[in-house]
């Protein structure tokens, strides 16, 4: 839980730091809007950071070799803050809150759509892969080994990175704009997604070198 702790905290500072001082935000907007954001970036960032656990420890990382038996209870919390994202957000969801993703009828933006759309994907998928934990589910099935494999997690990674893309792309094209020069928690959390990518893509690749070498290997016992 410390881990958890350390990344809500941090994202909750950037937060409250590029909105409420540096872009001007009125404090009352704290509890849902800004909280809303921070906690959106915290959720993602304890996903993604369960999901490089295993792979940074097979790198050689071993300040990060404690934290494998604790993997399972970081993600399960990553994934209880973003259900209460989800929750949130529907709360406010509005034009009033969020005009960028609304067309002057009324209705969302073809982007908006499509981020909505990758977020509910993401989250299915992420709630597919988190049931490889659960005994009960493990079996010769073949949706149920799909969905708790590899590919499953990858491309619910790469459904977050979508809906980071269609929610907030445009305003990663004007740097200028941004207060103090502060990145939108929207590109900070794309970058974690990158990120995360690397490391996985980096893991597996160690891996089946590995694996390539041992085959390759042959043993000369002596006769």
């Amino acid at each position: 839980m410390r881990t958890v702790l350390i990344i809500l905290s941090a994202c909750t500072l950037y937060a409250v730091l590029r909105y409420n001082i540096a872009k001007d935000v009125d404090w009352s907007h704290l509890p849902l809007f800004i909280g809303n954001k921070a906690l959106s970036l915290a959720a993602l960032g304890t996903l993604l950071f369960t999901f490089c656990i295993r792979p940074l420890h097979q790198l050689g990382m071993a300040s990060i070799t404690p934290l494998l038996d604790e993997r399972k209870i970081i993600g399960m919390t990553g994934y209880l803050l973003v259900f209460l994202h989800l929750i949130i957000s529907f709360l406010i969801f509005n034009p009033a809150y969020y005009q960028k993703f609304y067309t002057d009828s009324g209705k969302l933006t073809g982007a908006a759509e499509l981020s909505m759309l990758c977020g509910v994907l993401a989250f299915a998928f992420i709630w597919g892969y988190s049931r490889r934990f659960q005994t009960f589910l493990r079996g010769d099935a073949q949706i149920i080994t799909w969905l708790t494999s590899n590919k499953t997690l990858f491309a619910a990674i790469l459904l977050v990175g979508g809906h980071l893309v269609f929610m907030g792309y445009k305003g990663w094209l004007t740097p200028e704009k941004w207060p103090w020069y502060l990145p939108p928690i929207s590109l900070v959390g794309f970058v974690f997604v990158l990120a995360t990518l690397a490391v996985n893509v980096v893991s597996h690749r160690k891996i089946q070198v590995n694996l390539n070498y041992a085959s390759n290997t042959k043993v000369n016992l002596p006769s």
